[in-house]
């Protein structure tokens, strides 16, 4: 390489620095040197603008969603296909909320109208318009456990107390109503002061491991109706799920082999459905198969008309009150 390449090459190099020199400020020193105020503002002019009616619109949409979202519904490209969802998601709550009514240690009655009056209040509310909303069978659990805890039995009410007629008494619907109004007051409480960004600190290991427990918790709950087990009662306030499953494994052996049957014949429906009567049913119609409901109407005419539960001792619902 020549000298007269090297100078060319030392004077492109200096070209491509780049030097600035600043001083550096705080919030302080920085407002002080260029005279910076805060802007006064009032109460008065406050309250005016968030007066403005952009601003109670947009406060009254929050709130309410339904009054923005109506305005814009689409009547005739979305009724049809709303009234089907609609009556799809009913059907499927009738029995699933009586099966929710029964977990909570409630007449399956009380699940029906559990499983309708929530979606009426998301009519409202509701932000979402693809979120079915109803009972869950964790909080029916959670429920019934403490239904469980400080309710009367039917059978004390209804008999005479021995000595102790001044023991205050509840019944089961009274202390669920209880704590779901005491659920709900927490729940406007969290509303108004914007609580539910917690939620984004729930981990997913924590939400799994919840999952999980959640399913145990339900087929333990269950699993003595599906094999027709009957177990002993007793208040046990901790390790209640340790106690069930050794009262299980105790009774195990003497099972109801009319309940197990029917238990197999209504789980093998219900899969044949979801694996190969539902998709063919699917390519016919816009609206599925009610299985549920065909199975709930199915087994109370058969347990009607071939008195199960007198000549093969398995427990049914019994009469369903209306009102």
């Amino acid at each position: 390489m020549s000298l007269l390449e090297e100078d060319e090459e030392k004077q492109v190099d200096s070209l491509l620095h780049l030097r600035i020199n600043r001083p550096l400020y705080d919030h302080t020193t920085l407002n002080q040197e260029f005279s910076y105020e805060k802007p006064k503002t009032s109460l008065v002019n406050n309250v005016l603008t968030s007066l403005k009616p952009q601003s109670c619109y947009s406060c009254a949409t929050s709130v309410l969603p339904v009054i923005d979202w109506l305005r814009k519904y689409k009547w005739r490209e979305h009724i049809l296909s709303d009234i089907i969802s609609g009556v799809t998601v009913a059907i499927m709550h009738i029995p699933q909320g009586m099966a929710y009514g029964l977990l909570g240690n409630l007449q399956p009655v009380v699940g029906i109208y559990m499983a309708f009056f929530p979606v009426l209040v998301y009519f409202i509310f509701g932000t979402s318009r693809h979120v079915s909303m109803g009972t869950f069978a964790i909080v029916c659990l959670m429920t019934g456990k403490a239904v469980a805890a400080y309710s009367t039995p039917e059978d004390t009410l209804h008999g005479e107390l021995d000595g102790n007629d001044t023991l205050p008494m509840y019944t089961p619907l009274q202390v669920a109503t209880a704590v779901t109004f005491t659920v709900g007051i927490m729940q406007i409480l969290m509303f108004f002061l914007r609580l539910g960004i917690i939620s984004t600190l729930l981990s997913e290991t924590l939400v799994n491991g919840f999952t999980t427990g959640a399913a145990i918790h339900v087929l333990m709950s269950q699993i003595k109706d599906l094999l027709g087990l009957k177990l002993r009662k007793r208040k046990a306030h901790h390790f209640e799920m340790i106690y069930m499953t050794i009262d299980i494994f105790s009774v195990i052996s003497s099972p109801n082999y009319a309940a197990i049957i029917v238990s197999a014949v209504a789980i093998v429906i219900m899969w044949s459905n979801n694996e190969y009567l539902k998709p063919w049913v699917k390519k016919k119609c816009n609206m599925p198969l009610p299985i549920e409901l065909i199975a709930v109407v199915m087994g109370s005419v058969i347990s009607k008309y071939c008195d199960l539960a007198g000549r093969y001792g398995i427990k049914t619902v019994g009469e369903i009150p209306t009102g």
